[in-house]
């Protein structure tokens, strides 16, 4: 399928869940003239532990969705569906321009004064060959921390943002940072930043947000939002206008 809208076409964007809110929010800023159509595919939610096949292949069902909604542009607002799906979906639909996702690897090196980084990601964001790639081209005089995060982003998905599961959570995975003496610490899946006890749980280290170029946005929805589209085994998606020209 081809993009089969002009310029007033929406720019689609999709993740998981409620994460990829953070990316809608940035796209916002940057670009208000624009509407933006936004897909959340929490009937699989989330992305992170399921196998890369499967994440190839629901990438590709919504990317189907999102085009049939008329999207001109598709942003992959999520670090494990760019790297499990960022280059098979360019190759699948040539004709479709693709935003993906990456750890913020890059600025993380760049702040932090002792070299030592940490980073929150799922197993299949760290196991992908982008991951690798923008590790071996930007960390290559910092000690990485990795740190795998199971059932954190489906934790935050339900919002819980409080209690003592995600806390228990919290403790668990950023042990090995402060054992570490990181002093920046990369969250590297869109569902985190917006989560205020993580931020909390890993005070005294700076945080670049879920992807290279976003800034970290702080909770809430982008703004107002109305339902396009949906069935009952899948969301809603919505669609963002634009801001007045």
């Amino acid at each position: 399928m081809l993009p089969s809208g002009g310029p007033d076409a929406p720019i689609g964007v999709f993740d998981s869940g409620v994460g990829g809110l953070t990316v809608v929010r940035e796209v916002r800023a940057l670009l208000p003239q624009e509407d933006i159509y936004y897909f959340a595919d929490t009937a699989h939610c989330p992305y992170g532990d399921r196998p890369l096949a499967e994440v190839m292949e629901l990438a590709a069902q919504v990317t189907e969705h999102l085009l049939e909604q008329g999207a001109k542009l598709i942003v992959v607002a999520c670090n494990t569906a760019s790297g499990a799906a960022l280059q098979a979906l360019r190759q699948r639909y040539p004709a479709v321009p693709f935003v993906g996702m990456v750890p913020a690897i890059k600025p993380a090196c760049r702040l932090s004064p002792s070299g030592r980084v940490g980073v929150l990601a799922t197993a299949l964001t760290v196991q992908a060959d982008l991951f690798s790639d923008v590790v071996h081209r930007f960390a290559r005089d910092c000690r990485l921390t990795i740190q795998t995060c199971p059932g954190l982003a489906e934790t935050i998905e339900r919002g819980e943002l409080s209690g003592e599961r995600v806390f228990a959570l919290l403790r668990e995975y950023l042990a090995p940072l402060k054992a570490a003496r990181v002093d920046v610490c990369v969250l590297g899946c869109t569902h985190y930043p917006p989560h205020p006890p993580t931020h909390r749980a890993g005070a005294g280290a700076g945080s670049p947000g879920g992807g290279e170029w976003s800034r970290g946005c702080p909770p809430g929805r982008a703004g107002p939002a109305r339902a396009r589209a949906g069935c009952s085994s899948r969301p809603a998606g919505h669609l963002h206008p634009r801001g007045k020209r």
